[in-house]
């Protein structure tokens, strides 16, 4: 008996033996392994994930919902099949890393041979141009951008980003995407781009273009504290008539001053110095209009108290009046029409007069102040358009508004091109039928020895 319960014994441990053995082995077939530390053995999880079914993985792991063990999920996830069909939100599709929780594999798995079908090719917009308008706000304060692709891209494509606080869709301005956007309350100057997003439906591909930058201005640290600063600019004279010179002086009491100006003379922002005096801009002819130079300072990084200096730089128009025979008129009145006073000739039949760039006009001669005997008057270098008149029309300083002929009550016919040739001729008859005259002084008799004097004119051209 005791023999075979040893028999029965030794069978029994052969059992399990082969059990153990079989499970080990099947264990070891599967990837499973154990780890031994200080409170015994427990399970960390499968080394490779299993093969992917036809449809694919799923969030980049194993299985984000079958947790192998309380230490994690699996170390390598799913492998895709070769359609190459992934999760949108999961990296199996290249493979990007999975979730680490609720189970998830800690690397995303690898997709397949094919071509995801969620990402095809994408529809690339060609960019054109793009811009922040105004570029130089107040911390909190509005401006615009916009996008320009061309062509009406779909609005999902393009992301409401903002250089500076946020933006919010308002729609369409022929091909450019119009956002309205207020600015953060971070002083500074910011980047701002016009970009393209993938991954929308609208399937777009991703892209930047840069439009410039945005200035945000904020106040100052105020309090007379270390990091406050201010600064002072000024132009001189603060009215000019082109071609002239105005002199520029800032200075600041920050250690950095960033400066621009706009206008007829473009200087783009950068630093030019905490300090300048007496700087010349000298405007030519062409060059007229407001004239402004922006100043923000610094200090410590802190931006202190803007500044800026305006100059105005007035249009000159020019004009001559004329007999028909070439003899130039002095002293004789223009009016400037339009409440802008009266002009007149000097000594060559030249009159002039300062307006404002855009300023709108009329001129006419006071026919009361020429020489008597004249027959007609011919404003003899307006438009085509108005052949004959007496009058130049519609006229606006320093611009050309001339589109055509047509409207004969806009400058849209009547403006011309330069501000320096507003001549008039003046005719007076001519005898056809010279004369003369001619007498002497004393007429006599007179002695010997005397003197008598011949004078004579003639109205012809020969004598």
């Amino acid at each position: 008996m005791k023999q075979k319960n040893e028999a029965g014994r030794k069978k029994q441990l052969i059992k399990i033996s082969l059990k153990l053995f079989l499970i080990v082995f099947l264990l070891g077939t599967t990837g499973w392994l154990a780890k031994e530390n200080d409170i015994g053995i427990k399970w960390i999880g499968v080394v490779y994930g299993d093969i992917g079914d036809s449809s694919g993985g799923s969030f980049g792991s194993g299985d984000e919902s079958s947790t192998s063990s309380p230490e994690g999920g699996d170390l390598n996830g799913d492998e895709g099949d070769d359609s190459g069909y992934g999760d949108l939100d999961s990296g199996r599709e290249t493979g990007s890393t999975g979730s680490t929780s609720s189970g998830g594999g800690y690397e995303g798995g690898q997709g397949g041979d094919g071509s995801p079908s969620w990402t095809g090719s994408c529809n690339q917009y060609s960019f054109s141009y793009g811009s922040v308008s105004p570029t130089t706000v107040t911390a909190g304060g509005t401006y615009t951008k916009k996008c320009n692709y061309g062509t009406s891209v779909n609005f999902d494509c393009v992301p409401t980003s903002a250089p500076s606080g946020s933006c919010s869709w308002t729609g369409w301005e022929g091909t450019s995407a119009v956002f309205s956007c207020v600015a953060g309350s971070e002083s500074g100057t910011f980047p701002a781009y016009c970009e393209t997003a993938s991954g929308t439906s609208s399937n777009c591909c991703n892209s930047s273009n840069s439009i410039g930058s945005l200035t945000v201005q904020g106040s100052s640290s105020g309090g007379g504290g270390s990091d406050s600063s201010s600064c002072s600019a000024s132009f001189s004279p603060t009215s000019i008539t082109a071609p002239d010179t105005s002199y520029l002086t800032f200075s600041s009491t920050g250690d950095r001053l960033f400066a621009s100006c706009g206008g007829p003379i473009e200087i783009p922002s950068g630093e030019y110095g905490l300090a300048l005096t007496n700087h010349p801009f000298n405007f030519s002819e062409t060059q007229t209009g407001i004239e402004t130079c922006y100043f923000v300072p610094y200090k410590n990084g802190v931006q202190g108290t803007p500044c800026s200096a305006s100059v105005e730089v007035k249009n000159t128009l020019y004009g001559t009046i004329s007999k028909n025979d070439g003899t130039k008129i002095p002293n004789v009145t223009v009016n400037v029409r339009n409440g802008l006073g009266t002009v007149k000739t000097n000594s060559n039949g030249i009159f002039s007069k300062s307006l404002t760039t855009g300023t709108g006009f009329a001129l006419n001669i006071n026919e009361s102040t020429l020489p008597s005997g004249w027959t007609s008057i011919s404003a003899i270098n307006n438009r085509s358009c108005h052949p004959g008149q007496k009058t130049y029309e519609y006229q606006y300083a320093g611009q050309n508004n001339f589109t055509g002929c047509g409207d004969d009550y806009s400058g849209s016919s009547w403006d011309l091109a330069s501000d320096g040739a507003f001549d008039f001729v003046v005719t007076y008859p001519v005898s056809s039928d010279p004369t003369c005259s001619a007498s002497w002084n004393p007429k006599g008799p007179i002695a010997v020895g005397e003197t008598s004097t011949l004078r004579w004119a003639s109205t012809g051209d020969a004598d």
